[in-house]
C-alpha cells in the first residue's frame, strides 16, 4: 500500500501537461523500475486479416498437400515461397497453418465478424457485416491484455470503398461479444486524433502540414526526465527514439500528394493510409498505450471495392493492359491469371513488410527481464475470407479452407519453427482443423484462457501441435 501510494504521488507530481496520454503509461513502467517493483513482461497480439489468400503463392513447391491425412511439413526459411520476402528475418520463428474450416455458413464476398469470432451472426448472413454471434478473437485477448492499458485495444481497417466514401470509421469486423459490434478506424487522420487525443488533430494528418509528436512533447519529457535516476533516463531515452522515428515517417507521409489523377481513382491515398496506421499502431504498442492491434484490411462491405488501391501496385505491374489485376474479385479471363497472382503477391508483400517494420520496432524495445518486446508478441496475418482460387468465392460451412501465418516471439507459449501446416483436404471427422481452434491456441499461448470463445464443438488436435 505504501508503494502504491508513492507511486501514485509521484506520477501526479510530474503534471504532466500535453503529452499526459502518451508518457503516463511509460512514467507509470519507469517508476515501477526504479522502486525495485518492475512488472512482468507484457504480452501483445498484432492481428491482421486480409481478403482471401490464394493457394499459389503461398504453397511451396516442395510440399505436397495431403487428401486424406493431417501433416505437418518442417520448413526452414530459404523453402519459404517468395510471398514471404518481407518477413524472412522471421520466418525461422513463424508457422504457417492451412486448410482450417470456419464454420461460418455460406458467404460470398466477405466473412464480417465471422472471421474472426468463428460464429455465425446472430441474424442475416456472414457476408452482411450485421450483429456479430460472438465475441471476436482479438477482444477476447484484449480483456486480459490490455486490462491496464489506457486503450483495450486499437481497431482499424482498409478498404478501396470506405475510402473512396471518406468514412472516418465503420464496424461488423470486430466484437465484444454477442450483437457488441465495435467500431475501427477507416482513416489515418481520424485515427490519429482519436489515439493519441490532444496531441493529434487536423494539424497531425499525414495529408496536410505535418506538426512533429515530439515538439509537444518536449516539455513534459525534459520534466520526466529530470525526475528520473540516470538508469531510468536512459530507457525514457528509447521510447523518445520510438517518438522520433514516428515523426519521421509521418513527415515524409506528409510530403506525397493524395489528389486523384485525372480519368481514374486514387492510387495514393490507399497506401499512404496503410503506412501511417502501421505506423500508429507501433508507436502506441510501443508507448504502452495498448497490447492489442487488430487490422482488417480489404473486407467492407462494397461490392468490387473490398482491396484498398495500393500506389505500389500500380508502379509494380507487368499486366500487358498496363493496369494492376485483382482489385476486385472473380475469375477474369485465364491469360489474365499470372498477373493476377502477381499483383496479391505483391498485395500480401506489402502488407507483411509493414509487419517487419513494426516487429523490428519491438525488437529495440526493452523489458523488465532483459528481453524485447518483440520476444513476447504474438503476429497473426490471416485471411478473413477463406482461400480465393480467383472465382467468387463462397465458403460452405467445413468445405471453406481458411489460413493463418503465426509469428511467435520466444517467449510466448507457441511452438513454431519455421514450420507448414498443412491440414488434411477432406472433411474431417474426429479431428476438426478449424480456424477457430488456432485462435484458441493463440490465445492460450499468449496466457489467455480461451474459454468462452468460439464455438466449444470445433476443438481438436490443433493446439498440441502449435503449442510448446
Amino acid at each position: 500500500m505504501n508503494y502504491r501510494s508513492s507511486r501514485r504521488r509521484f506520477l501526479q507530481s510530474l503534471g504532466l501537461g500535453a503529452g499526459a496520454s502518451l508518457l503516463l503509461p511509460i512514467s507509470d513502467l519507469l517508476v515501477r523500475r526504479a522502486f525495485g517493483m518492475a512488472d512482468p513482461p507484457q504480452k501483445r497480439l498484432v492481428l491482421v486479416s486480409v481478403y482471401q489468400m490464394e493457394t499459389e503463392n503461398y504453397i511451396p513447391d516442395d510440399v505436397q498437400r495431403q487428401k486424406s491425412e493431417n501433416t505437418v511439413e518442417p520448413m526452414v526459411p530459404s523453402t519459404w515461397p517468395e510471398m514471404f520476402d518481407p518477413m524472412a528475418a522471421y520466418m525461422h520463428q513463424a508457422v504457417f497453418v492451412d486448410g482450417l474450416r470456419n464454420y461460418i455458413g455460406s458467404c460470398q464476398h466477405r466473412a464480417g465478424t465471422c472471421a474472426l469470432s468463428c460464429l455465425r451472426p446472430t441474424e442475416g448472413s456472414a457476408e452482411a457485416l450485421g450483429p456479430a454471434g460472438g465475441v471476436t478473437i482479438d477482444q477476447h485477448i484484449a480483456q486480459v491484455l490490455s486490462a491496464d492499458r489506457p486503450f483495450r485495444s486499437i481497431l482499424w481497417g482498409l478498404s478501396q470503398g470506405w475510402l473512396q466514401a471518406e468514412q472516418l470509421s465503420s464496424s461488423g469486423i470486430f466484437a465484444a461479444g454477442p450483437e457488441q459490434n465495435l467500431p475501427h478506424h477507416t482513416h489515418a487522420g481520424e485515427m490519429m486524433t482519436q489515439v493519441f487525443g490532444e496531441l493529434g488533430g487536423p494539424d497531425v494528418e499525414f495529408t496536410n502540414e505535418f506538426r512533429p509528436l515530439r515538439d509537444r512533447l518536449l516539455e513534459d519529457v525534459h520534466r520526466l526526465a529530470l525526475r528520473l535516476a540516470p538508469e531510468e533516463r536512459i530507457a525514457l531515452e528509447t521510447y523518445e527514439q520510438a517518438v522520433l522515428a514516428f515523426d519521421q515517417r509521418q513527415e515524409a507521409l506528409s510530403m506525397v500528394s493524395c489528389s486523384e489523377p485525372e480519368g481514374g481513382p486514387t492510387t495514393t491515398e490507399a497506401q499512404d493510409h496503410l503506412e501511417s496506421m502501421m505506423a500508429q499502431s507501433t508507436l502506441a504498442l510501443q508507448c504502452g498505450l495498448t497490447n492489442v492491434v487488430a487490422a482488417s484490411i480489404g473486407t467492407s462491405n462494397n461490392h468490387n471495392k473490398h482491396q484498398p488501391r495500393y500506389r505500389e501496385l500500380d508502379e509494380r505491374t507487368t499486366d500487358p493492359s498496363g493496369e494492376a489485376s485483382f482489385y476486385g474479385h472473380g475469375g477474369g479471363n485465364p491469360e489474365n491469371r499470372p498477373y493476377r497472382l502477381e499483383t496479391k503477391r505483391h498485395y500480401h508483400q506489402i502488407h507483411l513488410r509493414e509487419l517487419a517494420s513494426l516487429m523490428d520496432a519491438l525488437a529495440t524495445v526493452p523489458e523488465s527481464d532483459g528481453s524485447t518486446a518483440l520476444d513476447h508478441t504474438v503476429v497473426a496475418y490471416v485471411s478473413g475470407n477463406g482461400m480465393s482460387n480467383f472465382g467468387h468465392h463462397s465458403p460452405k460451412d467445413s468445405k471453406a479452407l481458411w489460413t493463418m501465418l503465426l509469428v511467435a516471439g520466444s517467449q510466448t507459449g507457441l511452438s513454431t519453427g519455421g514450420r507448414y501446416m498443412g491440414c488434411s483436404l477432406h472433411e474431417a471427422k474426429g479431428d476438426k482443423w478449424s480456424l477457430s481452434d488456432v485462435y484458441r491456441a493463440v490465445a492460450l499461448g499468449l496466457g489467455v484462457d480461451p474459454e468462452g470463445f468460439g464455438d466449444p464443438e470445433h476443438t481438436g488436435g490443433i493446439f498440441e501441435r502449435i503449442l510448446t
